[in-house]
């Protein structure tokens, strides 16, 4: 059978293929199936949310949601019935976790109520409390299963029913259940910007907010927190011109006084926080810092020193707070205020020790360079600092080193472009370490990620380098 170039193909088309495949050639089933794949894979078909899995597997999941729908629909749940539908629940999930084609397929079936209406029915109860806790946590975990990656077969009232749930009079002060809605609601964030801006105008950062005070020694929870305060600002849904991230920070760090917020939990050390979830408050610190009165206020109350703590030598053994460090010591950077006092507290030389040990390591020496850059920038005193140190003879080891890695060498540029952007004298020094030599070769191979930092340092040096004019034309027909 031959359909269209690019067609997408239905799931019964697709069926169809297989019965064929094995009446006509007499194909066991999984052989029938492959060859359907590949047959329509040829014709350049979209396959990408068909269930290419034995009718069995396609018949479990069907059945499963269907007595889990029929069970959950009854008023009071004997045992027996709470323990036969953790029973479907733990097949549904793990058929929803195997593969998205699961998810796609249970949406399509022709169900009432649908999947969707199921969970949300269930946790609308007025009586949901009386349930078994560890039910509810399951319709959680099943719920944030089907709607990954496809988030928008929720509603509007969907997703304030989940707003409702985390306030502190539900599931607030019910840790396992809020760790679960929390993952949840983060499923939901992914990728969809209209979820995002209907969880922000509905009140869901308001009880974000009211979390850390009242789980401020719960590491799963401040950490899935932070998670989702993440994934509000993130700008990943393609279907839109621009999002509203910068918007939602802003809101979040100043309405609802976010960074205090965070920054209590994880400077308060009676919290007693692991440094996974204090490398995660970081990390959520550095998203938020999106405007300069931010980055000074994160400066003010303590952060820059915590910070600068966490990068010190004797505290390098956690290699994620390490990397939320220096991201949010690169974001809070881009204050002058702030990158003069980083100055003083010894930041470059600090900055330096990382250096220095991970030089192996292109990942961290890539963000400590980030991070390094902002600092240099309009700071002659921390221009100063990375030459007496001898910083600067590292950056250009790691330059020789790593010079097949773009990135690292973007930023390592930047870093040391700054450094000489407003004291040329200092680039005698690099000029010295015969940094040409290696800059060059890297310059001529063009590559769009680096080239033109690498091109501005060796400009700012005084070295040859070729200006192109990317414009020629006369303005014979340009008109005013």
């Amino acid at each position: 059978m031959k359909v269209e170039m690019g067609k997408k193909v239905s799931q019964d088309y697709f069926d169809q293929i297989v019965q064929e495949n094995i009446d006509d050639f007499e194909m066991n089933e999984e052989e029938a199936i492959q060859d359907a794949i590949n047959q329509l894979k040829s014709q350049n078909c979209d396959l990408s949310t068909l269930c290419a899995y034995p009718q069995q597997e396609r018949k479990d999941l069907v059945d499963s949601l269907t007595k889990m729908s029929s069970i959950l629909s009854s008023t009071n749940l004997t045992e027996s019935q709470s323990e036969a539908v953790q029973t479907y629940l733990q097949i549904i999930k793990e058929k929803f976790d195997k593969d998205i084609s699961f998810r796609c397929f249970a949406t399509r079936t022709k169900s009432n109520p649908s999947v969707v209406e199921t969970f949300t029915r269930f946790l609308s109860d007025m009586n949901l409390k009386t349930h078994n806790e560890q039910l509810i946590e399951l319709v959680l975990q099943a719920f944030q299963s089907y709607i990954t990656q496809q988030s928008d077969v929720l509603s509007k009232d969907d997703l304030k029913l989940l707003i409702s749930l985390t306030d502190e009079n539900c599931f607030g002060s019910e840790p396992n259940l809020l760790d679960a809605l929390l993952k949840l609601i983060n499923a939901a964030c992914k990728m969809n910007e209209s979820n995002r801006q209907a969880f922000v105008e509905n009140g869901l950062c308001e009880n974000l907010m009211k979390i850390f005070p009242n789980h401020k020694k719960s590491n799963p929870i401040i950490c899935d927190t932070c998670q989702l305060i993440r994934s509000l600002l993130l700008d990943d849904d393609l279907r839109v011109e621009f999002g509203h991230s910068h918007e939602h920070a802003k809101f979040i760090a100043s309405r609802l006084n976010g960074l205090d917020v965070l920054l209590q939990a994880g400077l308060n050390t009676e919290n007693d926080l692991s440094e996974d979830t204090l490398a995660s408050i970081m990390l959520t610190l550095s998203k938020l810092a999106v405007r300069n009165e931010f980055c000074q206020e994160i400066c003010d109350k303590g952060g820059l020193e915590f910070v600068l703590k966490c990068i010190d030598e004797k505290y390098l053994k956690n290699m994620t707070l390490l990397k939320s460090a220096l991201s949010l010591l690169k974001s809070i950077c881009n204050n002058d205020q702030v990158k003069r006092e980083a100055t003083k507290l010894n930041a470059v030389e600090l900055i330096k020790q990382v250096i220095h040990k991970f030089m192996a390591n292109v990942q961290i020496c890539e963000m400590a360079c980030a991070a390094l850059s902002p600092l240099l920038l309009r700071n002659v005193e921390a221009s100063q600092r990375l030459y007496q140190c001898q910083a600067h003879q590292l950056l250009v080891s790691l330059l020789s080193m790593h010079s097949s890695k773009p990135k690292l060498v973007k930023n390592c540029c930047l870093a040391l472009r700054n450094s000489i952007s407003r004291s040329r004298e200092l680039g005698e020094k690099l000029i010295e370490l015969k940094i040409e030599e290696i800059l060059r070769p890297v310059m001529n191979q063009n590559d769009p990620i680096c080239f033109d930092e690498v091109k501005s340092v060796l400009r700012d040096l005084g070295c040859h380098v070729e200006f192109k004019v990317l414009w020629t034309g006369e303005g014979k027909s340009l008109k005013n």
